[in-house]
């Protein structure tokens, strides 16, 4: 699954479609956690830097780690919160280390205490069509990575903060109050909600597959996706895929690799030879 084809897909008129690529893309970020736990994740599974996420199947619970597309995912649902915790970081918040800062102190007229996202971002893209100055635009573009981590602390921070309710708009909090409030399982009427939720899901996903002409996407097809990416990384393991996918049996991740992605343990030795030794 081409990922970026689908980050760049633009439906603004139909805001299911919208919310169906960005559940997709969060998914995936989100240690490819099946559509349902997605779906169930509330603004209170967030904790200081990650999510802390129920696993229904098997009862565990697993964490993952924020990042940018995450958020990125979110500000469609959120714009005034974003808005606000750019608004709120600026320059002179920021733990940035001394070489750092010693680009900041060679651009004459900065104000520290003023500077916001937005104003750096100007100053990067000046910067960045001025020949001679490659140097202080890729050390700029280090800067704006540690402002938007820290805008991203304060959008999750303070979405944690609301009354409690799912981080995406696919279910209501009122329908699954009790469940919540008593910490219990869900009983039928609110099983049945999620399923009715997940085939919209599927079917949004289905109609963008048909725009982008691509396979059928479903709302499992993310943690298909994030297989194939970790497979493909010669720093993972198949015990790493194992734990991210939740399976007990490492048996049991590798027939799901082979099944799902064509990929048994020869081909990946074979091609990691191939690409050290072999030379075109």
């Amino acid at each position: 699954m081409p990922l970026n084809l689908l980050r760049n897909f633009s439906k603004k008129t139909y805001l299911p479609q919208l919310l169906a690529k960005n559940i997709f893309i969060f998914q995936y970020y989100l240690c490819g956690v099946r559509i349902i736990d997605t779906l169930l994740l509330t603004n209170k599974n967030f904790k200081e830097d990650k999510f802390i996420i129920p696993i229904r199947k098997t009862s565990d619970i697993i964490t993952a780690p924020i990042c940018k597309p995450m958020m990125d995912c979110l500000i469609p649902f959120y714009p005034e919160i974003y808005e606000r915790a750019v608004g709120k970081i600026k320059l002179i918040d920021l733990r940035l280390d001394v070489h750092l800062m010693e680009y900041l102190l060679r651009i004459e007229d900065i104000n520290f205490e003023e500077i916001h996202y937005h104003d750096l971002s100007n100053i990067v893209d000046k910067i960045s069509k001025m020949i001679g100055y490659e140097e202080y635009s890729k050390k700029f573009k280090e800067i704006l990575t540690v402002f938007n981590y820290q805008i991203m602390i304060e959008f999750f921070k303070e979405i944690q903060e609301l009354p409690t309710r799912f981080l995406f708009p696919m279910l209501k909090m009122e329908d699954f109050k009790d469940s919540f409030d008593k910490n219990r399982y869900l009983n039928l009427r609110e099983e049945s909600i999620v399923k009715s939720a997940r085939s919209k899901h599927n079917n949004n996903l289905f109609r963008i597959s048909e725009i982008l002409d691509l396979p059928t996407m479903t709302g499992h097809t993310p943690r298909h996706t994030l297989a194939s990416h970790l497979l493909n990384n010669d720093q993972i393991t198949e015990d790493n895929i194992r734990i991210l996918l939740g399976h007990s049996d490492i048996h049991t991740t590798k027939i799901y690799l082979k099944e799902k992605h064509g990929y048994g343990a020869t081909h990946q030795i074979m091609k990691r030879f191939l690409e050290s030794n072999v030379r075109n």
